[in-house]
C-alpha cells in the first residue's frame, strides 16, 4: 500500500476524528472508503444510460 499526503480543512479533519472515535476505525480507512464511493458514484454517472424504444399495440 502506497502512502498519500494531502491538506484538508480544520472542520473536516474534527469531523474525521470524531467518526474514526465514533466507529472505532482508522481514519485512513474511513477515508479509503470514502475514496472508492466517490470514485465508484462518478464512474457510474459517467456511463451511457441504456434506453430502449417499446411500441405499445392498442
Amino acid at each position: 500500500m502506497k502512502v498519500v499526503s494531502f491538506k484538508v480543512e480544520d472542520e473536516l479533519l474534527e469531523m474525521l476524528e470524531e467518526l474514526s472515535r465514533r466507529k472505532n476505525m482508522a481514519k485512513s480507512e474511513i477515508i479509503r472508503r470514502a475514496l472508492r464511493n466517490y470514485i465508484s458514484k462518478s464512474v457510474e454517472a459517467e456511463r451511457p444510460i441504456e434506453t430502449r424504444r417499446m411500441r405499445i399495440i392498442a
